[in-house]
C-alpha cells in the first residue's frame, strides 16, 4: 500500500513536471491534458461541453442590474494601501494575498513601535462597506503562535466625531456625508472586569478580592462577603464572568462606571520582536463603485509622545517607530504555516502504510469541521485524521490565546478537497440572513439578520494561506427553502448550469492546488462573522469538535463530489431566473 499511495502522490508531481517541460519545449498539443487526467475523465477542451450557455448574453450582467456573478472582479478605483504606519494591506491578488482574506475584503495591517509613555491617535472615515473592525493582538512569548490575547472594537461601537454619523448603527444612514471618527490606541493590556470594578468601587472590590478568582464555591462565598449586593441581583451567580453580567443588569447606572473608554483600543504591553505592535483593520465588502477600502483612504495615524509632541507622516518610517522589515515568518512557528514542515507532513511515508489514499486529507464526503486552532485543525484534518482527533492538541489551548489572528467575532468551517474524488464538488446548506449593502443600499438594516457576513472561499494550503476565489452572501442565490448550492471546479470543468442565473454559485478550484506541488489538493473555508439577534445556529455556538452538525442543524453544510461537469448538469435543474 505504501508503494501505491506514495507513488500516486509522487506521480502527481511527475505529471506536473512533465507538463511544464512540455510547455517549455513548445509541445503544447494535448499531451499535458492526457498526462494530468485519468482516461475518459477529461472532456476535450474547447468543445461545446465547456462553452458557456448560449443564453448567457441574454441575461443581465452583474454591473448593470445586480447579477452577482462577477462581484469582486469589477474595476475599483485606485487607493494607497500602505505607508509608513500601515505596512501592508492583505487582500486578494495582486496585493498581499496571505492569511486568507476573502476576495471582497481588505485588511490594512499597522505595525509600529512606541517610545515609553506614548500612544497612537487615529482619525479616519467610516467606509461604505458591510463591516469594519479594529483588532489588536498581544504578544506572548509562551504562546504557540506568539499571540496571547487581543482586543477588538467593532464598527457600531465607535462613536463618530461631533457632527458625523456612524453608518453601521442598525437603521443608520449609509449615505451620510460626514462620517469621521477618532480613536486612541494605548500600549496596555485590556483591563479586566475586576480591575475596572476595583477602580470604580474600591470598598466593594476589597471584599470581592477575598474570593479566589476561580473559586469553585464562588456562589456561596460572594453571598457571605457581599450579602446586601447579592440580595439585589436577579440570581446568585455561578462564576465571576456571570457576576459582571448580573451586576450590569441589576445596577445599570453604576455599571456605566465600568465601561471602557470609548474609541480606545488596547494594544498590549509588549511589542512583537522585530515587528512592533500589531493592529489589523478589517473591511468587508466595499460597496459597488468604491475602492478596496470602501471609499476613504487609509486612516491617518499620529504617535503622541509623552511630552505631547506629535510624530506623523514619513517620520513614522524611522527605525525608532518602525522595526518591521518585511519578515512575518516568526508569526506562525507551526507545521500548519511553515512550508518545509507542511511538505514533510503531507508526504510522510508512514501515512501510506496506514492505507491512506493519495487524496488524503480530502475525504468523500468532505469532513467539515469548525476551525479551532491552527495546530488542532492541522492534526484533525490532516495529520491524524478525524478518527484519531481525540489525540490531537487541545482545541481550546489556553496558551494560544486568540488562536493566532482569529478575531473574536468570526468563526470558520474548513475542509480539504481533492480532484481525484471528482472534478466538481457541490456544497449545500441553509444560508443565514445578512444585511444587504453591496448595491449602495441607503439604510443599514440588520433588524432580521442572523449574521453580519457569510462567505465561502477556496484556498491554497495553510503554508501559503492564499485565497483563490470567494463568494459572499449576496452572491449566493437560494432555493424556495433558503438553501444555497456552491459548485467548486476548475474553469475547464465548470458545469454549464453552475451559474447564478440557474440558482447556483460557482467557485474556482485553486489552479496550483495546495501551492506546493499537489495540483489536485485544495482547501475551502466557510466564514461566519458576528451572529445577530440571538441566532443559535452559528458555529460560534459549537462547544467542541464533533458537534458541528448537532449545533448548526440545517445551516451545517454538506458536500458531494461529481466525476464530471456533465454529471452535475444531469442532476441539477436550471431555473433560468433573471437577476433581481
Amino acid at each position: 500500500m505504501f508503494c501505491n499511495g506514495f507513488l500516486n502522490r509522487i506521480g502527481r508531481a511527475i505529471a506536473v513536471f512533465a507538463m511544464l517541460v512540455s510547455l517549455l519545449l513548445g509541445d503544447v498539443l494535448l499531451f499535458p491534458s492526457v498526462a494530468l487526467a485519468k482516461p475518459g475523465f477529461l472532456p476535450q477542451l474547447g468543445t461545446v461541453d465547456n462553452l458557456l450557455p448560449e443564453w448567457e448574453e441574454e441575461l443581465d450582467p452583474f454591473d448593470r442590474n445586480g447579477d452577482p456573478d462577477n462581484v469582486g472582479r469589477e474595476f475599483r478605483p485606485d487607493v494607497a494601501i500602505e505607508n509608513c504606519f500601515w505596512k501592508m494591506t492583505l487582500s486578494a491578488d495582486p496585493y498581499h494575498n496571505s492569511f486568507y482574506p476573502d476576495a471582497q475584503t481588505a485588511y490594512p495591517i499597522a505595525l509600529f513601535s512606541l517610545p515609553e509613555g506614548s500612544h497612537v491617535e487615529v482619525t479616519g472615515e467610516f467606509p461604505h462597506a458591510r463591516s469594519m473592525t479594529f483588532s489588536s493582538y498581544f504578544y506572548d512569548p509562551d504562546s504557540a503562535t506568539l499571540v496571547g490575547g487581543d482586543h477588538q472594537i467593532l464598527d457600531y461601537e465607535i462613536e463618530p466625531d461631533e457632527g458625523s454619523k456612524n453608518p453601521f448603527i442598525n437603521g443608520g444612514d449609509r449615505t451620510a456625508e460626514n462620517r469621521s471618527y477618532t480613536m486612541k490606541w494605548i500600549p496596555e493590556n485590556l483591563p479586566t472586569f475586576q480591575q475596572r470594578f476595583a477602580k470604580a468601587f474600591p470598598k466593594l472590590a476589597e471584599k470581592l478580592q477575598q474570593i479566589p478568582e476561580n473559586s469553585p464555591d464562588f456562589k456561596t462565598e460572594i453571598a457571605e462577603v457581599l450579602p446586601k449586593l447579592v440580595g439585589q441581583l436577579p440570581r446568585i451567580p455561578e462564576s465571576l464572568p456571570d457576576f459582571e453580567e448580573l451586576f450590569t443588569e441589576a445596577f445599570p447606572k453604576q455599571a456605566e462606571k465600568l465601561q471602557l473608554e470609548p474609541n480606545t483600543l488596547y494594544i498590549g504591553e509588549e511589542e512583537f520582536p522585530k515587528m512592533g505592535y500589531l493592529v489589523a483593520m478589517r473591511i468587508y465588502v466595499p460597496d459597488r463603485g468604491t475602492n478596496m477600502l470602501g471609499g476613504p483612504e487609509l486612516p491617518e495615524a499620529k504617535i503622541i509622545l509623552e511630552n505631547g509632541s506629535v510624530v506623523e507622516g514619513d517620520t513614522l518610517c524611522e527605525e525608532e517607530y518602525s522595526q518591521f522589515k518585511g519578515d512575518l515568518s516568526s508569526v506562525y512557528p507551526t507545521p500548519a504555516f511553515d512550508p518545509v514542515a507542511y511538505r514533510k507532513e503531507r508526504d510522510r511515508t508512514e501515512w501510506y502504510n496506514q492505507d491512506r489514499p493519495n487524496t488524503w486529507p480530502a475525504q468523500d464526503p468532505p469532513y467539515i469541521i469548525r476551525e479551532w486552532t491552527a495546530k488542532y485543525n492541522f492534526c484533525a484534518n490532516f495529520e491524524l485524521g478525524p478518527d484519531n482527533a481525540s489525540d490531537c492538541p487541545d482545541p481550546v489551548d489556553p496558551d494560544i490565546g486568540s488562536g493566532g489572528f482569529i478575531n473574536s467575532t468570526t468563526s470558520y468551517l474548513v475542509t480539504w478537497m481533492d480532484r481525484d474524488l471528482g472534478e466538481v464538488l457541490v456544497l449545500r446548506g441553509k444560508k443565514p440572513k445578512t444585511p444587504e449593502t453591496y448595491f449602495n443600499n441607503p439604510t443599514f438594516d440588520e433588524s432580521d439578520a442572523e449574521m453580519r457576513y457569510f462567505s465561502w472561499v477556496t484556498d491554497e494550503s495553510l503554508a501559503r494561506s492564499q485565497v483563490i476565489d470567494s463568494v459572499f452572501d449576496e452572491e449566493m442565490p437560494v432555493d424556495e427553502n433558503g438553501y444555497y448550492t456552491i459548485v467548486v471546479s476548475r474553469p475547464s470543468y465548470r458545469p454549464k448550469k453552475a451559474r447564478y442565473e440557474c440558482g447556483y454559485a460557482w467557485l474556482e478550484f485553486p489552479a496550483a492546488g495546495d501551492g506546493f506541488g499537489d495540483m489536485w489538493l485544495g482547501e475551502i473555508r466557510n466564514r461566519w462573522q458576528l451572529p445577530l439577534n440571538d441566532f443559535p445556529y452559528a458555529p460560534q455556538n459549537i462547544p467542541g469538535p464533533g458537534q458541528e452538525a448537532e449545533v448548526m442543524g440545517e445551516y451545517y453544510p454538506t458536500g458531494e463530489y461529481y466525476r464530471t461537469p456533465e454529471d452535475f448538469d444531469r442532476n441539477f435543474e436550471c431555473k433560468l431566473q433573471p437577476a433581481s
